[in-house]
């Protein structure tokens, strides 16, 4: 059996990166395609769309850190006093928070993600259709120009294999998900469903050899 071509976009990008409830699926199917068991495809802008949500997290561990230093001052001085420690319990909220996010995900994300994967470019192809989705299919710029990118890929390219597309946003594919299935591309909104799918097309082909 040819491998799978598996279409990913920004979300399972931020999944890995965030540790959002689907990473360990994404890292799975990310160690998939790194075993070359199946082709992993990515729209290379989504790396950049994916820059946003990291840097807004930054910016807000580094809010915390401010917020932590003035408290632990405080702290220290309602500790010298002998007042109530409330302070004192803030500021180790603050400090579970902060610890929670995880500095190197993005580049071990992004690491990941550009070893393994075939980035799509955007092309002009790509860009006149992404205006045409966006109005047939009531997306935001971002998701159409994820849509015609995977669109022009596949009915261009034609990849030998099953062709997978999964995005962790609901309301994408199920608008996207009946111009996909025409193209022979199959969708899902749940990257470990997408993961469940693979595992069993994995386990028939080893089985047939």
């Amino acid at each position: 059996m040819a491998r799978p071509t598996v279409y990913v976009e920004t979300n399972f990008v931020l999944e890995i990166c965030f540790r959002r409830p689907e990473a360990e699926a994404a890292t799975e199917i990310l160690g998939l395609a790194e075993r070359k068991l199946v082709d992993l495809a990515i729209p290379a802008f989504c790396l950049v769309e994916a820059r946003g949500p990291v840097q807004a997290e930054l910016k807000r561990a580094d809010r915390l850190t401010d917020e932590l230093d003035a408290f632990s001052a405080q702290a220290d001085r309602f500790r010298q006093s002998g007042l109530p420690s409330a302070p004192l319990t803030y500021a180790a909220r603050l400090l579970e928070t902060l610890e929670s996010v995880e500095w190197p995900a993005f580049a071990n994300a992004l690491t990941g993600v550009l070893s393994a994967a075939r980035l799509i470019p955007l092309d002009h192809g790509s860009i006149r259709g992404s205006h045409i989705f966006a109005s047939a299919l009531g997306l935001d710029r971002w998701d159409a120009a994820v849509f015609a990118c995977v669109w022009d890929e596949a009915v261009h390219r034609r990849p030998d294999g099953l062709l997978v597309f999964v995005s962790s946003d609901n309301r994408f594919v199920n608008a996207a998900r009946g111009d996909l299935e025409r193209q022979g591309i199959r969708s899902f909104s749940s990257i470990a469903d997408a993961l469940g799918y693979l595992r069993h097309l994995l386990a028939d082909d080893e089985e047939s050899n």
